[in-house]
């Protein structure tokens, strides 16, 4: 998240990616495989169902000496396996465990 995009600093770019990531893993009906990429000219959007989640743009993947497919590709992964990780510590049982009723 090196650039500016739609009026964001890179910082407001990277603080909006992870509210989104985390509004996405507190759902309560939470899908991995409601992830969609669409692709345009110089960029790909990350969708969670109609909501975009994130632009990866052509020069985000140069920035990382990477082609945009797999900075998108590694994103998406990178995503869905933190916010598994983040459901499993959070969830109920975990809960119930780390106060000791288990």
């Amino acid at each position: 998240m090196f650039n500016r995009i739609d009026g964001f600093t890179p910082s407001e770019r990277a603080n909006s990616i992870s509210k989104n990531i985390n509004d996405i893993a507190n759902l309560f009906k939470y899908n991995s495989d409601s992830f969609r990429l669409e692709k345009s000219v110089n960029s790909y959007e990350l969708f969670y169902v109609n909501k975009v989640i994130m632009s990866i743009l052509l020069v985000d993947a140069l920035f990382n000496n990477s082609n945009i497919e797999s900075l998108v590709n590694n994103n998406l992964n990178v995503i869905r396996t933190a916010i598994k990780v983040y459901r499993e510590l959070h969830s109920t049982s975990n809960k119930i465990k780390r106060i000791g009723l288990i």
